[in-house]
């Protein structure tokens, strides 16, 4: 990825990581230079190992958070299917002992369907364990309980289930932090870079080349409307066309006209070099230009240049 502009307050996470890892790699060099010292100049040279830092710890944080909400989901999906099918259990026996059964499916909080969120299913297990508990102490016990060892399940996964919440929610809580501290980076960094594009900026002008040695864009090279900027130092010499690289593009188109016309425009070179030996295809006088491509983004067209083409080897 190429830094494209100075439009550093909307950095992405990778373009902010270019950015500091070319004025990490290169403050020292020009600090003196640019009056840059003391605390401001260690901020600069830690800067891309603090925004590494603080980027991993987001993805790592995300990650386990996720994996905690992922066990915590797949377990309250295993926790309804005992549930409900220990219910249908239930039912039969509160069933079987007659009496009034509608009043005690609705002690037990049966009524209904079965519940399939943590909040509802948590709290049903916990009305099944109390009525089972009361159910139990009654002198004689009354019959209309389940086995204990359901109930002993029930109240294991009620409470397991309680712990992988809190873990999730820790996990959350945690992400949130690390994603808060990188957001509180990302605008210092902000602040930091505009002083030092001012610095740069006063001292070298801005369309410096070294501006990109310090992750910034000389200003003849910013892409405007998000397209590649016009390719410069265009030349012909002893038969080979040549151009200066643009950031960021992945291939260049050279076309050609008649000279002192206003002819159309036909393309002879397209490709990954900065340099060709390609020409039209007859000899002549003739305007060249040269433009770069990103994708499906066409550039700005350079500064035409006029070329006489004495012979073309066919």
């Amino acid at each position: 990825m190429a830094i494209r502009d100075n439009g550093f307050t909307v950095d992405s996470t990778a373009s902010r990581g270019e950015r500091l890892q070319s004025v990490s790699s290169n403050i020292d060099t020009y600090a003196a230079e640019l009056g840059i010292t003391g605390s401001r100049l260690t901020w600069y040279q830690d800067a891309s190992d603090e925004w590494d830092t603080a980027v991993a710890k987001t993805i790592t944080e995300s990650g386990e958070k996720e994996d905690a909400v992922e066990d915590f989901n797949r377990y309250v999906d295993e926790v309804t299917q005992y549930y409900v099918a220990a219910r249908k259990m239930m039912e039969n026996i509160i069933y079987e002992y007659g009496g009034k059964p509608d009043e005690f499916i609705v002690r037990y909080g049966f009524k209904g369907e079965s519940p399939r969120s943590y909040y509802d299913l948590g709290s049903k297990i916990k009305a099944w364990i109390d009525t089972d508990t009361k159910l139990k102490a009654m002198v004689p016990p009354d019959p209309r309980v389940a086995p204990d060892a359901v109930t002993t399940t029930l109240s294991d996964m009620g409470i397991q289930m309680d712990a992988l919440y809190d873990a999730a929610l820790a996990e959350r809580s945690e992400s949130d932090a690390a994603f808060a501290a990188k957001h509180e980076l990302f605008a210092q960094g902000s602040y930091q870079l505009n002083i030092l594009l001012s610095a740069a900026t006063l001292v070298w002008g801005n369309d410096d080349p070294r501006l990109r040695l310090l992750g910034f864009c000389p200003k003849s090279e910013i892409w405007t409307e998000k397209k590649p900027p016009a390719p410069k130092d265009l030349a012909f010499d002893e038969g080979t066309f040549s151009w200066s690289a643009v950031e960021g593009a992945d291939s260049y188109q050279l076309q050609y006209r008649i000279s002192q016309t206003a002819g159309d425009w036909s393309t002879f070179y397209e490709g990954v070099e900065t340099s060709t030996t390609e020409k039209p295809a007859e000899a002549g006088s003739y305007d060249i230009r040269v433009r770069a491509i990103a994708g499906e983004k066409l550039g700005a067209w350079s500064g035409v240049i006029e070329v006489v083409i004495e012979e073309v080897v066919k």
